[in-house]
């Protein structure tokens, strides 16, 4: 989904030190910016433990992340960053050691 740019939720079981499990609702929303180019994710990790039904559960995940924001204006961007591994390790060596 971070590669991607897509939407994905899902439900994971995690387990305590003591063994016992719970469970989280993870979701990341893509984020855009005006002209539709793909900038950044927002994740959510939610404690859904505690509601009773998997239907409220899912209804209470949906409205969390209903309210993330899914676009931002561009002029109000920084310049995007190179893609991973653009980036030559050497050059960056020399900033923080120069000869």
């Amino acid at each position: 989904a971070i590669r991607t740019g897509t939407a994905e939720s899902v439900k994971l079981t995690n387990y305590r030190k003591d063994g016992t499990p719970f469970e989280n609702a993870v979701s990341i929303q893509p984020v855009h910016d005006s002209t539709g180019v793909y900038r950044y994710c927002i994740g959510v990790l939610a404690d859904i433990a505690q509601l009773t039904s998997v239907a409220e559960k899912m209804a209470e995940f949906q409205t969390l992340r209903a309210k993330l924001p899914s676009e931002f204006d561009v002029n109000l961007q920084p310049t995007p960053s190179p893609p991973y591994g653009a980036v030559d390790p050497f050059a960056q060596w020399k900033e923080f050691y120069p000869a």
